[in-house]
């Protein structure tokens, strides 16, 4: 009966442990994620920032908004607030 408790102490101790390690890595692919979906944010936002400004050179230079739409792929309405 002693035997048996501490084969299922042990059980018990190795379980918690997996059980910690499992949600460490969880936590972590969460972040990942997390970080990802930021990153992925920040960079369409810049994009589309260049995108404006680039839209505003050809404006200055005189292109119709047609061209401007055609080359940014930015809306007219877009276009016309620059």
């Amino acid at each position: 009966l002693l035997t048996l408790s501490r084969d299922e102490a042990e059980w018990a101790g190795q379980e918690s442990k997996l059980k910690y390690e499992l949600d460490l890595q969880s936590s972590l692919v969460d972040a990942r994620q997390e970080g990802k979906a930021e990153g992925l944010a920040e960079a369409s936002q810049k994009a589309h920032q260049e995108k404006l400004e680039a839209a505003r050179n050809m404006k200055r230079d005189g292109l119709n908004p047609e061209k401007i739409r055609s080359y940014t792929q930015l809306s007219l309405e877009e276009i016309a607030r620059l």
